[in-house]
């Protein structure tokens, strides 16, 4: 499907004003205009954030009952245990608090539960082996918000239950000691989009005191959890990401170094978060957590390797069910539906999630991918920006057996016999709301800018918008009538050819329509929206995101 160009508009006298107050370039004022940042003040904080920016963490809900209780729990010798999910955001906060509790003297042990073999949320079994152990308090992290039966269960053995967490909130909240959770009805936190590791973080600092609150030491998983969850990365989790991005770099963390030393791709950011998102909880312990927690260099590289290698095959294997559930989009015509639905009983569960992103990217339309375990069926959807998949689930939640997520992604578990009505009843909300309708995808464009203006200056410039995320993407050029050179073959750094006299690649292969490149070499001009890399001689690249003959 054909892609909408649209160039951003700017007010040129902001663009000067800020230009001058900050003595940056236009160009990068422009870009900050575009993400809604309209005084210099604001620019400022954005580009150059400081811990001191954080917001005030007591003002989330419950969190004095939360640090009383736990303080409680670690003066009377209570054991302790910290309940986290099986995804990077759960294992960097589970490691925050793990190492916070450590360090204040509690006697804490965590559990992670392998969504795969047990679900989510608090199983009798666990929760009875808890109490055997003389667990007296669990400290959910990212987790915990919708299991009203789980906390009853704890609840009925004489556990109390702390959640911190940053999910959606259905109906109520369990009957917790207490729920640290911004997404609450009545949060007085300023800002509602945390991740999980983000509240995990306050709570941390919170429990510490702020003159003994290490936070260079927590940065570097603040900013893998907060940029892998996908959360917008603006407000505190700007503070976070970009503080903590900066750390990461040369992180003394033994985990994180033994991992970026078996590394070789220049994009480390993204295979670090790629690789922990792969790893496995067996009876309790996910390897990614073993892995951030640990302190000894030997332990820490047989976990890397081993999350290095279920990261490539499992990567291959993502690769493979996403070209295929598109082939049966394609070929059943399922996009014609406002929010596609494809049942696919081959798809491995643990890719369902990263097929229906794969759908959404293709398509631009709220997606969802359902396959079979045992005698349930799990669905996980994803969405584009301006459709609330969490509150499409809402809509349809007398179908499932549970459900939970984000505006812009959530799973659930089914009984098979309801797929049907879900695929007309997510439809139908999908054409009842307001403010959403089926429209073609569109590229945003930041700014006109030739690539042959593009030096290392500039470069480093724009270096100070890292890392991008939600909310605060690449800035994407356009450059009008360009003209391209395609190289007789693809070179060892992957160029394909130049644009205006600067090499380039394509950003996603996925896209290309067959023929381009034979049109773009007969081309006498093309207009190109990309963003901007860098070769590995460190000289400007263009990422060619989209483009159109002349």
């Amino acid at each position: 499907m054909a892609k909408q160009w649209v160039i951003n508009e700017i007010d040129e006298e902001k663009r000067d004003w800020i230009s001058r107050q900050l003595g940056i370039s236009p160009l990068l004022a422009t870009i900050l205009i575009s993400r809604g940042i309209e005084e210099p003040g604001e620019a400022e904080k954005f580009l150059h954030p400081q811990i001191s920016h954080l917001n005030n963490h007591f003002l989330l809900p419950d969190i004095e009952l939360a640090v009383g209780r736990i303080w409680k729990a670690i003066t009377d010798h209570e054991k302790i245990v910290v309940f986290g999910h099986d995804d990077v955001d759960g294992a960097t906060s589970t490691t925050i608090m793990m190492e916070t509790l450590r360090r204040l003297g509690a006697s804490a042990d965590d559990y992670i539960p392998n969504r795969a073999t047990e679900g989510y949320g608090f199983r009798r079994k666990v929760l009875e082996a808890f109490d055997k152990r003389g667990v007296k308090l669990i400290v959910s992290v990212d987790s915990e918000t919708s299991d009203f039966p789980g906390v009853d269960m704890a609840r009925e053995l004489g556990i109390d239950v702390v959640i911190t967490d940053h999910h959606e909130i259905h109906d109520g909240l369990p009957r917790a000691l207490a729920v640290v959770n911004p997404k609450r009805g009545d949060c007085q936190y300023p800002f509602r989009n945390l991740a999980g590791v983000g509240v995990a973080f306050q709570v941390a600092r919170a429990l510490s005191g702020e003159s003994d609150f290490e936070f260079k030491q927590f940065l570097d998983l603040a900013a893998l959890g907060t940029i892998a969850d996908r959360v917008p990365l603006v407000n505190d989790n700007r503070i976070f990401s970009r503080l903590g991005y900066d750390i990461l770099k040369s992180s003394s963390r033994v985990g994180i170094a033994a991992l970026r030393r078996l590394m070789t791709g220049k994009d480390w950011q993204q295979e670090l978060i790629g690789a922990l998102k792969f790893g496995i909880s067996h009876n309790g312990k996910y390897s990614s957590a073993r892995l951030l927690l640990t302190d000894e260099p030997e332990e820490a590289e047989g976990i890397a390797v081993n999350l290095l290698e279920q990261s490539r095959r499992q990567r291959q294997e993502t690769q493979s069910a996403c070209e295929q559930v598109l082939a049966r989009v394609h070929e059943k015509r399922l996009f014609e539906s406002t929010v596609i639905v494809i049942v696919d009983r081959d798809t491995p569960l643990r890719v369902l999630g990263a097929c229906a992103s794969a759908i959404r990217r293709h398509y631009s339309q709220a997606a969802v991918v359902i396959g079979f375990k045992g005698e349930q069926v799990v669905g996980e959807g994803r969405a584009p920006l301006g459709f609330d998949i969490f509150a499409a689930f809402k809509y349809c939640q007398d179908l499932f057996i549970q459900y939970g997520g984000h505006r812009g992604a959530g799973g659930f578990s089914m009984d098979p016999k309801n797929i049907n009505e879900f695929r007309l009843r997510i439809n139908q909300y999908a054409q009842e709301i307001s403010g959403w309708r089926f429209s073609p995808p569109f590229l945003r464009i930041d700014a006109l800018l030739d690539p042959a203006r593009v030096d290392g200056n500039l470069l480093a410039e724009l270096s100070q918008l890292i890392p991008f995320g939600q909310a605060n993407a690449a800035p994407q050029f356009c450059c009008q009538r360009a003209h391209i050179e395609i190289f007789p073959e693809p070179q060892e750094d992957d160029s394909l050819g130049t644009v205006n006299s600067v090499a380039f690649q394509f950003a996603n292969n996925d896209w290309i329509r067959p023929g381009i490149l034979e049109t773009l070499a007969s081309a006498k001009a093309a207009d190109v929206i990309y963003t901007l890399g860098t070769s590995q001689d460190k000289t400007p690249r263009v990422i060619i995101e989209d483009v159109k003959v002349v």
